[in-house]
């Protein structure tokens, strides 16, 4: 039973509770009265009675005396009725009942042989008490029926908000609102559902809730580039199907995506360190150029790629941007040793396009303002002729590099670290054009997969490399020559490098291929193939990028490299990761029971060092041993100096 409706029984059992004791007073003094009054009348008439002894008495003086229903007198001797008298009731209704049915009977006495009954007419009386009963009575009841309301009402407003706001509160816990509070239940109406509705809370809705904010937690990270903050690939992928697949607004814009050229150029001869630094201050300087934009958004696609959407903003516009971001890239031009900082790729884009064809707009343009000296942005709508002058420019470009060997080798030094192992000097390409303008090589490097050139370009390395060990010996013991993976997989270029390498043996044992782990384990009997002639004559092998997957140790026996080197990424984690620091020590044990060698690569501080050391770790290489420099043959030096 609700709180409201005990209330108003309440209330109601109290009006009537009054009502009915204002009833039994009043009935109460009628009854008192009439009896008081018979009382009264039979002690005047026994009075009357004795006073005519001797005589008999005369009863028709006695009866007006009093307001009579009934007089009768009877001689108890001879029972011989005397007199008996009724007297015309004019009562009705609610008097005639009282006197009926709460009023006393006829009252009897016996004096001097003499039987009187007498009941009185009470008309009077019971009338008088009922018109003075009634108004009390129906003040009484409008009183308690105000009353009654009034608490009815208050409660059941109580009660109501209450409810509401508990329907919220449970509302905002099916949507999973952290925030959201039950309100007090210690009203009766909530007794029933106080226990189980907590235990609900406790076991069910508060479990939920934490594994929706770990869920919403993991998904920020998964849709967060951890150096930038901006969104990532994934966030951008999903972001941008919504706005070409919705069908209740019509969407429209411009995309951009500026490509950080020299981002393998600085981690090659700076560290990681400052190629990421690097990479924050274009984010900073690209985030400096869109908030000139009212609705734009911003994302890191790639190790290089940061992309800007700019939502309803008209094709025509993009000039704009593009002029505000060349401006600034210049002026971070000028504060960085490097060639170019950027290039920029803009395409527009509305509501049913393709996420696909708009990628392949904004690469387009990108070859496009690779292709051109210093910062520069191209803007592509057309991707059929973009695609077509993008790739004839880049072909071009690196055809003349393949036939003119515009290439230039630079060396990166290691360090050892225990007497046995030797080290090597790793040769690292870069190229140039007919201006002797240096090229990005991460972008001709990829530009040259993409055409199919790759292989020609390694081999213009391979024949370089070739040549440097002849011209540098004795005096650099090692060269150590990356191979792609097109060329190890390639049975033609394997026929092609066995013959170079026959030609001179000397210099071919002074050399050490590496190959990435990924590539040698594609095809697992290509990878045996290359491993085989370059130990069949007379040079080594290194397997880098090693320790990344469960393929290292599965195809480790059959590859029998001579050295494995470590994956870069290791080097970042692990002063902090005793995981990989365990992982790394057994690694090294199984590789030196099989008598191969172990380099780890991107040290950049003696903390790094020692720790590889106590690791058991052969050799070391990075920016703390050094960065990659030209070199030049002794024979150039002493022609030099003799000039």
């Amino acid at each position: 039973m609700s709180v409201a409706t005990r209330a108003l029984k309440i209330a109601v059992i109290a009006v009537l509770g009054t009502a009915m004791l204002m009833t039994a007073i009043s009935l109460n003094y009628i009854h008192s009265t009439v009896t008081h009054q018979t009382e009264t009348a039979l002690q005047s008439t026994r009075l009357a009675v004795k006073q005519t002894v001797g005589h008999n008495p005369n009863w028709s003086e006695m009866i007006p005396q009093y307001p009579l229903l009934r007089f009768t007198a009877v001689d108890t001797e001879t029972n011989a009725t005397l007199i008996d008298e009724n007297f015309n009731n004019a009562s009705s209704g609610l008097t005639l009942w009282v006197e009926d049915h709460l009023l006393p009977d006829a009252q009897r006495i016996s004096v001097h042989g003499y039987e009187i009954s007498i009941r009185l007419n009470n008309q009077q009386l019971v009338e008088n008490t009922l018109n003075l009963l009634f108004p009390i009575l129906l003040t009484v009841l409008i009183a308690g029926s105000i009353g009654a309301f009034g608490i009815f009402t208050l409660i059941s407003r109580n009660i109501k908000r209450n409810v509401s706001l508990t329907c919220n509160a449970i509302d905002d816990l099916s949507a999973l609102n952290k925030s959201a509070q039950l309100p007090s239940l210690a009203s009766p109406e909530f007794t029933p559902i106080n226990t189980p509705l907590s235990a609900a809370i406790e076991r069910l809705i508060e479990p939920l809730m934490d594994a929706q904010a770990h869920v919403e937690t993991l998904k920020r990270h998964a849709y967060s580039d951890g150096l930038t903050g901006l969104g990532n690939k994934a966030k951008f992928k999903e972001d941008m199907l919504e706005k070409l697949q919705s069908s209740s607004t019509t969407n429209y814009g411009l995309l951009v995506i500026i490509r950080a050229t020299s981002l393998k150029v600085i981690n090659d001869q700076s560290g990681y360190g400052a190629g990421d630094d690097y990479v924050k201050q274009i984010a900073n300087l690209v985030n400096n150029a869109a908030a000139h934009f009212q609705r734009q958004t911003q994302y890191r696609l790639n190790s290089s790629d940061i992309a800007v959407v700019l939502d309803f903003i008209a094709k025509k516009e993009h000039e704009k941007f593009a002029s505000t971001l060349e401006s600034q890239l210049n002026d971070l031009n000028r504060k960085l040793d490097v060639e170019e900082v950027a290039n920029v790729g803009i395409t527009d884009f509305q509501s049913g396009d393709g996420i696909g064809d708009l990628l392949s707009r904004c690469d387009n343009a990108l070859s496009i303002s690779s292709s051109r000296r210093g910062n520069n942005w191209h803007f592509s709508d057309s991707p059929i002729d973009s695609q077509q002058h993008g790739k004839q420019q880049w072909r071009a470009l690196i055809a003349d590099i393949i036939e003119n060997a515009r290439v230039t080798l630079y060396g990166q030094p290691q360090l050892s670290l225990n007497e046995s192992a030797t080290v090597y000097t790793e040769l690292q390409a870069r190229f140039f054009d007919a201006n002797n303008e240096q090229v990005s090589t991460a972008s001709l490097i990829a530009q040259a997969q993409s055409s199919d050139l790759i292989i020609q370009l390694d081999k213009v390395i391979v024949e370089n490399a070739l040549a440097l060990a002849r011209d540098t010996a004795p005096y650099v013991d090692r060269y150590a020559i990356n191979l792609s993976n097109s060329s190890v997989l390639d049975a033609h270029f394997c026929i092609w490098l066995e013959r170079q390498l026959l030609r001179d043996a000397a210099v071919t044992r002074r050399l050490v291929f590496e190959v990435s782990e990924h590539g040698i384990t594609t095809d697992i009997t290509a990878g045996r193939r290359i491993i085989d002639l370059i130990h069949r004559v007379g040079a080594r092998f290194t397997i880098e990028h090693f320790g990344t997957s469960i393929m290292s140790l599965k195809y480790f026996r059959e590859l029998n490299p001579d050295y494995v080197k470590l994956d870069a990424s290791h080097t970042f984690e692990i002063e902090a990761d005793k995981k990989l620091q365990y992982f790394i020590r057994t690694l090294v044990d199984i590789t030196h029971q099989m008598g191969v060698r172990v380099i780890a690569e991107a040290v950049e501080t003696v903390e790094q060092k020692q720790l590889y050391e106590r690791l058991n770790v052969d050799v070391v290489q990075g920016y703390f041993v050094g960065k990659p420099e030209p070199i030049v043959s002794p024979q150039h030096n002493e022609q030099t100096s003799y000039e």
